[in-house]
């Protein structure tokens, strides 16, 4: 079976929680190990700590494995003499024998500070030098011998002669078993042949085979965790691999990801915002992934653009974002506004009208913010324009994109002062408490203003001068790391976590927009009036450019918007200041970027 790592990045409430889900799974493992044992008088933990290990990296995993066995048996509250040794070329005494009742409080720090060597593989030293220890007892005696593979020596300090070392294993082990007790095996990353022969040498029923872990790096908050968690086990059941959970700092995930990449430490599998593929893929830390016809004509056609970089695919999209518009039913009647806005014109009048009432209109952000980047695309795509062209060059500043701006800080006037300073959910709390007449933005607030009966629907983004009713569609996706050795699996991991019942049950417990058209069209979770205007925006929505460093950039814009919004420039000056930006930056290398065609 081969074995996971999931890293999740969570809230720390769900560190314990996490714990307990690697333990388990490890045990689970380890159950037939374990009941090969429990009964011994003495048991012996050998651990390969040699060059082959060190190479791949797996010594921490394996003082995992025997970890968890000891404490298997202490719970269990048995206490036979325990003995913990280390074979390499040499063989090295880590914990001499003792009962584990006096040792329970030390053993584990012992096989923890087990270090890695070079040498060759000597297992029939380990066997026999555990022969020597569990004989008197004989049949009540066990070893528990955790290796990566066949031997390599067949003496100590020997010469490399794989042959030579097989076949004296092969004698050692039938010796073990006829005179000194259980040979459990535990295989770590053996597949083929290696698996077959440590199979053979291991008493019946007292052999298994674990993967090394893989990592999986997941942002995330505990309702996601709720949700994802489970569909991981049942991932773990049908692919036969385990799943081990770690928690990390939503806010700081991209930069520790970052980090353990350039350390060479790259988890296998990434749930990561899109925008950072072009990043990624441009450093080749990531893969591209292989999406069958198929599965791609299951998504509406709109998804795919937002995790593709210069003609690859390289992310399986998991979480779907995209606007619309809400508004106040109640403030639209008392201001005497029939129905909500298709055009940019009917916006504005609208907002006026509302305006005029005592309320304010419409709810935007100037803050230098991520938020504030989006809902600027959102006007930007809405009259045709864009960032970049789909050759790269800058056209931010061309006449669509000026048009743009000006409006969206014409459209201050009818925002709160102090949404100035706010970000898209501080705007969606002005909404709930019935200050402001619109805003824009993703389905999350459905259920909430639902709940809370706030009196409103949804509608379609409006349309711009010289363009169409669109908006910024972006998601969240799966990717998979150059660095990883356990790429494939990776891939099946992810496309398993996508599979229909999965994806549906992420989605509607989360209240995501549906990336699957089956799903907009047959749950009946969409098919509310509130939830029409998201599905209906999905095939119209427009990804956000595809640049190599999106926080650099996202900077450039944000800070053309506030400067704009705050009149400390004119749209046209704000605007040029970020062309001239974003053309420094294409030309020293550090942000390239590229607009799909409108």
């Amino acid at each position: 079976m081969r074995r996971l790592f999931l890293i999740l990045s969570l809230i720390a409430v769900l560190g314990s929680w996490s714990v307990t889900a690697q333990e388990n799974s490890l045990k689970d493992k380890l159950e037939g190990i374990h009941g090969n044992i429990e009964d011994a008088e003495r048991i012996v933990f050998a651990i390969d700590n040699s060059g082959s290990i060190k190479d791949a990296k797996r010594l921490l995993f394996e003082k995992t494995l025997v970890t968890e066995l000891v404490k298997m048996l202490i719970d269990s509250d048995l206490n036979p003499m325990v003995e913990v040794i280390t074979f390499n070329s040499d063989i090295s005494v880590i914990l001499e024998l003792a009962p584990l009742d006096a040792v329970k409080d030390n053993i584990i720090s012992a096989i923890n500070g087990i270090q890695d060597t070079e040498n060759l593989t000597w297992i029939n030293g380990a066997i026999d030098y555990a022969c020597s220890i569990t004989k008197p007892v004989h049949p009540n005696g066990a070893l528990v011998l955790a290796t990566d593979g066949i031997p390599t020596c067949s003496r100590r300090n020997g010469p490399k002669n794989i042959p030579v070392a097989r076949d004296a294993t092969e004698v050692a082990a039938e010796k073990f078993k006829k005179e000194c007790s259980t040979l459990a095996v535990i295989g770590i990353d053996v597949s083929g042949e290696a698996e077959e022969f440590l199979k053979g040498i291991a008493s019946p029923g007292a052999y298994v085979t674990v993967k090394t872990p893989q990592t999986f790096f997941r942002p995330g908050g505990p309702e996601v965790a709720e949700v994802v968690v489970p569909q991981v086990k049942a991932c773990e059941r049908e692919l036969g691999i385990n799943v081990d959970v770690e928690t990390v700092p939503w806010e700081d995930a991209y930069e520790r990801l970052l980090l353990n990449v350039a350390a060479g430490n790259a988890p296998d599998i990434g749930y990561i915002p899109s925008s950072q593929i072009p990043e990624l893929a441009e450093a080749e830390y990531i893969i591209p992934i292989d999406v069958s016809r198929e599965r791609k004509t299951e998504y509406f056609e709109s998804i795919w653009s937002t995790v593709t970089w210069k003609g690859d695919i390289y992310g399986i999209p998991r979480a779907l974002f995209n606007h619309a518009l809400y508004y106040n039913t109640e403030l639209f009647e008392e201001a005497g506004v029939d129905g909500p806005p298709t055009t940019w014109e009917e916006l504005e009048e609208a907002a006026g009208a509302i305006t005029e009432t005592g309320f304010y209109g419409f709810a935007l952000t100037g803050k230098r913010s991520p938020s504030t980047v989006v809902q600027f695309l959102n006007f930007l795509f809405q009259n045709g324009g864009g960032v970049y062209d789909e050759k790269g060059d800058i056209i931010i500043n061309n006449a669509d994109g000026l048009e743009a701006l000006e409006f969206y800080v014409s459209l201050m006037y009818y925002t709160p002062p102090e949404a100035l300073g706010m970000t898209e959910s501080d705007l969606g709390e002005l909404f709930a408490r019935g200050e402001v007449g619109m805003f824009v933005s993703g389905p999350r607030w459905i259920g909430k203003f639902e709940e809370a009966g706030i009196p409103f629907k949804t509608a379609s983004l409006p349309v711009g001068p010289n363009g169409w009713s669109t908006g910024v569609l972006s998601s969240h996706s799966l990717v998979v790391f150059s660095q990883s050795e356990h790429q494939e699996e990776a891939r099946e991991l992810a496309l398993c976590l996508i599979k229909y019942e999965h994806q549906a049950e992420f989605d509607t417990k989360l209240g995501r927009t549906p990336m699957r058209r089956e799903e907009a069209e047959e749950i009946d979770f969409f098919q509310t009036d509130n939830w029409k205007a998201f599905i209906t925006m999905i095939p119209k929505g427009y990804p956000p450019p595809l640049v190599t460093n999106w926080g650099v950039f996202e900077d450039v814009i944000a800070i053309a918007i506030e400067y704009a919004a705050a009149g400390m420039m004119t749209p046209e000056e704000a605007l040029n200041q970020a062309a001239l930006e974003l053309e420094r930056l294409k030309e020293e290398g550090i942000v390239e970027g590229y607009g799909l065609s409108l």
